[in-house]
């Protein structure tokens, strides 16, 4: 999963918003933020896009337990 942040990482909330297309996060990054690539357990994902809570078009999962999972999540170089 990919989370864009034009903040620093510790932004995270307990339940935070990624997406499985590195480019829908990338447009959140801003010009100065970061994106970030995650492999998070499955014990974590509150929601995804097909199951209710999320955004089709963004392709979004939604992630529970931000300080278990910020160990999870290292920064990305997306090419868009």
């Amino acid at each position: 999963l990919y989370r864009g942040m034009s903040k620093q990482l510790y932004t995270l909330k307990p339940v935070s918003s990624f997406s499985v297309s590195p480019h829908v996060a990338k447009s959140y990054s801003n010009t100065w933020g970061d994106t970030y690539e995650a492999s998070i357990p499955a014990r974590f994902i509150a929601s995804t896009y097909f199951t209710g809570y999320g955004c089709a078009e963004e392709y979004e999962y939604v992630v529970l337990g931000m300080g278990e999972v910020i160990r999870h999540i290292k920064r990305s170089e997306v090419k868009v």
